[in-house]
């Protein structure tokens, strides 16, 4: 068996005494300082600068990234701003292609791009010739469009306009890409149709002009466009069977006058009214129907309308019977229609959305009855009142019949 040497023995009792012993505290040693129980101070520096470094990098790539974008989605040359229009145009994207500036216009009305995409002088095609420049801020561009399957050749001058940022300046058309064109009627109307789609126009929000009519700006992009009102709607245009153009060129445009008319809705609604009341009249088997014209010698209650007085008491004599008029017994009560007037609306020029009857010709009526047991017979005339307003979408309809004398001769 080996022996152990005295040094290593040595060694090992060096080893159990140092490890039975605490090891002492280094001199000068300070503990770290805890900031909130996580960062020390040094800690927080270094956190807070790799956040700034981070948030700065953050921001110079987005500002990089939207400059590129802006510039990838901007009209950098003037072809770009050419071809941007004129693809809006054949596509028949009717708001991507106006103007944000007609945007913030008062009494603008705008159409639906349904309604331009029916357009049937819409550009076709078209292809880009050359650009003239003049400057580094103005150009013309030399273009050749399609319309009707012909080309023609059309000059379109751009600018530049600049912006702030990098990237930012962009090149635009310098006249209006559209035309306001000017639409007047009589009366407010609440709708019309572009090209067969439904307008909304807003009674109320029209221009009063000084002639009473009322003015819409019909924010227009260039095409053929056919004007109507609405399928159901209380008026009815007059004049405008045939489609009107805008060029590309047109930059100014003549105020269209629309013709209103009743249409045949408000007609046969207001006939019907007329027909139910007078019906009604020819129907009743009293001698003063509510509503309707009644008897010219007798009320209801049999008293003659010759001199009509109280009936004197059963044992009043003092008064002698001329001077009643004593009742009678009214029986087989029975109104005829003789003849009813065709119904002819005219506008009330000082309430446009008003039309009324004329009364040229009466309603005739023949009264019969029996007055104790003998044959009346009467001829009641009665004028037609009748009364509409409307704004297109509705009507409110106001029939009655009234004494003949308000017929004008």
């Amino acid at each position: 068996m080996a022996e152990s040497s005295p040094q290593s023995s040595q060694a090992g009792k060096s080893r159990l005494s140092s490890a039975g012993k605490k090891p002492k505290p280094r001199r000068n040693y300070k503990p770290p300082k805890v900031i909130a129980g996580i960062l020390t101070a040094r800690d927080r520096i270094t956190v807070r600068n790799r956040l700034l470094l981070v948030a700065f990098s953050l921001a110079l790539v987005g500002a990089v990234v939207a400059s590129i974008t802006n510039h990838l989605t901007t009209n950098s040359t003037p072809e770009q701003a050419v071809n941007s229009y004129l693809r809006s145009l054949e596509r028949g994207s009717y708001f991507s292609a106006l103007d944000k500036d007609v945007f913030t216009a008062d009494h603008k009305i705008f159409i639906k791009s349904a309604a331009y995409r029916r357009s049937t002088g819409r550009i076709e095609d078209h292809r880009i010739k050359d650009v003239e420049t003049a400057g580094v801020n103005q150009a013309v561009a030399h273009v050749e469009v399609k319309v009707h399957d012909q080309w023609h050749t059309v000059d379109i001058p751009v600018e530049r306009l600049e912006k702030e940022g990098l990237l930012n300046d962009e090149w635009q058309l310098v006249n209006p890409t559209q035309i306001v064109q000017p639409i007047e009627a009589p009366l407010p109307l609440d709708a019309v149709t572009v090209n067969g789609v439904k307008t909304d126009l807003g009674a109320g929000q029209g221009a009063v002009m000084p002639s009473g009519a009322t003015q819409w700006g019909l924010v227009l992009l260039p095409g053929e466009y056919q004007l109507d009102t609405p399928k159901g709607s209380y008026y009815s245009l007059v004049g405008m069977n045939k489609p009107f153009s805008v060029a590309l060129t047109d930059n100014k445009v003549e105020s269209l006058s629309l013709g209103v008319r009743p249409s045949s809705r408000m007609w046969s609604e207001v006939d019907e009214e007329v027909s139910r009341l007078v019906k009604r009249c020819a129907e009743a088997r009293s001698l003063s129907p509510s509503g309707c014209p009644s008897s010219e010698k007798y009320v209801e209650n049999g008293m003659s309308l010759r001199g009509r007085v109280a009936v004197p008491a059963v044992d009043d004599d003092s008064e002698s019977d001329s001077d009643v008029d004593e009742r009678v017994v009214v029986e087989k009560v029975r109104w005829k229609l003789v003849n009813r007037p065709a119904l002819v609306l005219a506008q009330n020029f000082e309430q446009p959305t008003v039309w009324e009857a004329e009364k040229r010709s009466p309603v005739v009526f023949e009264l019969t009855y029996e007055i104790d047991g003998k044959a009346q017979r009467e001829t009641i005339e009665a004028a037609i009142d009748a009364r509409v307003e409307s704004t297109g979408n509705s009507a409110k309809i106001d029939v009655s019949l009234q004494d003949a004398e308000s017929i004008s001769q």
